[in-house]
């Protein structure tokens, strides 16, 4: 059995954010076995465009919450820690 891994991203209004999930998996030899969780913190009628989920591949888990109802970065980590599945590994970007 092939270990998988979990990436965990708590992003707060990052234009990046998309560019580094496609680039994680264009650069990964087994991208099948990358799971993304992304805790998407979000200003509503600003931000949609730079994370559309009809951009998302399917092993990217989004929760998707409000800025204002952010309550900040390690809330974020924790809300996204919610998406794990059981994966051999874990690694938490910010």
């Amino acid at each position: 059995m092939q270990p998988d891994i979990f990436v965990q991203i708590p992003a707060y209004r990052d234009p990046q954010t998309l560019p580094t999930i496609q680039s994680a998996l264009t650069l990964a030899k087994y991208p099948q076995r990358i799971s993304i969780g992304v805790c998407w913190q979000y200003m509503p009628g600003e931000d949609e465009h730079m994370l559309p989920r009809t951009a998302l591949p399917a092993n990217v888990r989004l929760l998707s919450v409000p800025a204002l109802e952010s309550k900040g970065c390690s809330w974020a980590r924790h809300k996204v820690q919610s998406l794990f599945q059981g994966e051999q590994y874990t690694l938490s970007i910010d």
